[in-house]
């Protein structure tokens, strides 16, 4: 992609979180999450008028770790094979979206500033 800027930031995030389901009265939960790894953050193309950036596309250079801590009903996983299998879910779906070759993009300029730049229209159709 033609003049751009990639910013690599290595992030760790971790929260207290107090997420409840309940079904036929049974509760489920979960009350810690963590996510750590490379989020790359491409800003372009570059457009001579404001907002001067085309689009950002963002995506993880490679598998983020991802931590989970059940509640309720389900804090017998975390110390089952169940919790690894339910992490690795996660994990695959995390890895559909948004890393490498998959991205998020999100347009910013108008079309007709972009003009036809080579592969950010289907960044920003998939």
């Amino acid at each position: 992609v033609p003049e751009l800027i990639q910013v690599d930031v290595d992030i760790e995030y971790s929260a207290k979180v107090n997420i409840r389901l309940a079904l036929a009265g049974i509760n489920f939960g979960v009350s810690d999450v963590s996510l750590s790894g490379t989020l790359c953050c491409q800003l372009g193309p570059l457009v001579p008028v404001v907002p001067i950036i085309g689009a950002i596309r963002i995506f993880f250079l490679n598998n983020p770790r991802i931590v989970i801590k059940f509640a309720d009903v389900l804090a017998i996983a975390n110390v089952l094979l169940t919790s690894r299998q339910i992490r690795q879910l996660i994990t695959d779906k995390v890895a559909e979206l948004m890393v490498v070759p998959n991205r998020i993009a999100v347009q910013i300029a108008d079309p007709i500033e972009l003009g036809d730049v080579e592969g950010l229209a289907t960044d920003l159709t998939e």
